[in-house]
């Protein structure tokens, strides 16, 4: 699905799956160089030029001020297209730290993890007993696109793909 030289979200919440080659990319189109680009984002052409070649560890919301700067949607600097984004990657295009995103939903930190992580909204206790969220799936997307600042229905077919993407064995 995603292409290679690509981050994969960490615990700490980075951008997931940015692609630099795709960054260079928006960046030459934006008629914008490192330093013009610096400029906007009050950084050194040095700290952009160590954005362009990052494979991992950007911050969401460090993407988000870039993409804002070229005039673009976070997705583009993604190597994983919209129509096969999961509820990660929805995450990170709004700038947002699993933190901030569970603050957002009022959910505690390590069950809006696992919602994000598979889709699920049980969470596996210390004592062995599952505990539950008591929000439906519609409840849990409306919130989502609310914090994210995207459509429902994105947020449905996101939850879906993680979902199957979730190795259940």
């Amino acid at each position: 699905m995603a292409q290679e030289g690509k981050s994969v979200a960490t615990e700490s919440g980075g951008f997931a799956d940015y692609s630099p080659v795709q960054f260079q990319a928006a960046l030459s189109a934006s008629g914008l160089n490192a330093a013009g680009l610096a400029q906007e984002l009050q950084v050194t052409p040095a700290a952009v030029n160590r954005y362009a070649n990052l494979r991992s560890g950007l911050q969401p919301a460090t993407v988000k001020r870039m993409c804002d700067a070229l005039g673009i949607h976070p997705s583009v600097v993604c190597a994983v297209p919209l129509e096969s984004a999961l509820l990660v990657h929805l995450r990170c295009w709004s700038g947002l730290t699993r933190t901030q995103a569970a603050q957002g939903m009022q959910l505690a930190g390590a069950l809006y993890g696992v919602w994000e992580g598979r889709g699920d909204m049980s969470h596996e206790r210390e004592n062995g007993q599952k505990s539950f969220i008591h929000r439906s799936d519609w409840e849990m997307c409306r919130l989502a696109a609310k914090v994210f600042s995207c459509q429902v229905r994105q947020v449905t077919a996101a939850l879906q793909r993680t979902r199957d993407a979730t190795p259940w064995g």
